[in-house]
């Protein structure tokens, strides 16, 4: 019986990228041509490896050779290799099953990273709708200014905090004094003096821009609000089209850079390029493969 390890564990097969082959090989005239920088440097050192789906080494950059191994091994001792033949078909078996694995990790990747960007727009987007009825509850309250009377506590708080808003709007650097300056009801509802007195106390607290009568300065921050809702309006809309098509119809790496997972780079140079078409090709290569054993076993029976 043939060695179950055999060439499977060469040291070309296992090389951690296709570019360590070929070290030594280049002509001396060459190599003062290249990147010189760092990141230049690593972005060439993927011109040859790109996804690894067909790259000569077998294992990649974030592949462990250990595992590989341990998988040659089993699938060479499943197989019960017998003739140096087989050997070689076998080989061509392993090859093909490892790198159909990396095709399904990588879509699981790629579902993975499409699965928690659909949940971030998700999230995104709740905090827009939230900030939106905030804004017009607000604008809702501080329209009670125009004509004070009684209101529930909750109104003015509300009608405070849309104050505050414009406050950070139009005073970056100063808000915080118009924060400080706004009074707080003490009771479940306060009477239209207090709603009075309140309307006064943020006139006083605003800058000179806002020092108008009661009814215009009322009228600039309900103005101001609506300023702040129509931006709120145009985020939610960017935050829903992005959740509209965040996830993905099929696996395709859709820029020139490509799709990165991990640390590894899925496609440099290829856009459209589709996980699915890759996983095929090496399921052809896995049935070839196997035929090819099939046959040198027939081979090497006795008649």
């Amino acid at each position: 019986m043939a060695d179950p390890q055999g060439s499977i564990i060469s040291a070309t097969a296992l090389a951690s990228d296709s570019t360590a082959t070929r070290s030594g090989s280049i002509p001396e005239t060459n190599r003062r041509g290249g990147p010189k920088t760092v990141a230049g440097k690593r972005r060439s050192s993927l011109n040859r490896l790109g996804s690894g789906l067909y790259s000569n080494a077998i294992v990649t950059r974030g592949e462990d050779r250990d595992e590989y191994l341990r998988f040659a091994r089993a699938i060479v001792a499943d197989l019960d290799v017998q003739t140096p033949l087989e050997m070689a078909c076998a080989e061509r078996i392993v090859s093909a099953l490892w790198r159909s694995r990396r095709t399904r990790r990588y879509e699981t990747a790629f579902l993975n990273a499409a699965a928690e960007r659909v949940e971030e727009l998700r999230r995104f987007l709740d905090e827009a709708d939230r900030e939106l009825a905030g804004c017009r509850a607000e604008i809702e309250n501080v329209e009670h200014l125009y004509y004070p009377k009684a209101l529930p506590a909750t109104a003015i708080e509300t009608a405070a905090s849309g104050v505050l808003r414009v406050a950070k709007a139009c005073l970056p650097d100063s808000w915080r004094d118009v924060e400080n300056a706004i009074p707080h009801p003490t009771r479940q509802r306060v009477s239209k003096k207090w709603v009075t007195m309140f309307r006064a106390a943020i006139r006083k607290a605003m800058p000179p821009v806002f020092k108008r009568p009661p009814d215009a300065f009322v009228s600039l921050i309900v103005c101001k609000l609506h300023d702040c809702e129509r931006l709120l309006e145009l985020k939610r809309e960017r935050g829903r089209r992005y959740y509209e098509s965040a996830f993905p119809s099929q696996f395709i790496l859709p820029t020139v850079e490509g799709l990165v997972v991990g640390k590894v780079v899925l496609s440099s140079a290829a856009p459209g390029k589709v996980l699915a078409d890759a996983e095929g090709r090496l399921d052809r290569q896995v049935s070839r493969a196997i035929a090819d054993f099939e046959a040198a076993r027939r081979l090497g029976t006795p008649r």
